[in-house]
């Protein structure tokens, strides 16, 4: 059996940006799918939108934007994000 990966959270530095846009977009991509009525739709912009917004909250002391990342065993398909 493999073992687990290891999980750590810790807060995003500006080399997470990219990939918060991308999960960001997928998850407005999800909310979507899910309520059209509710939800808008990701657009071509989304993920550069997304991740520039997040990329503005690092280093407020008013927010906190956090990652987790899978390192070892079971880590495969994640980018580390």
């Amino acid at each position: 059996m493999t073992p687990p990966a290891t999980i750590t959270v810790r807060p995003a530095g500006p080399d997470d940006v990219p990939a918060l846009g991308r999960f960001g977009a997928l998850l407005m991509a999800m909310h979507h799918d899910l309520d059209a009525d509710r939800f808008i739709a990701p657009g071509p912009r989304t993920e550069r939108g997304y991740g520039s917004f997040l990329a503005a909250q690092l280093g407020r002391s008013d927010s906190i934007v956090l990652v987790a990342e899978a390192t070892g065993p079971g880590d495969e398909g994640t980018d580390g994000s």
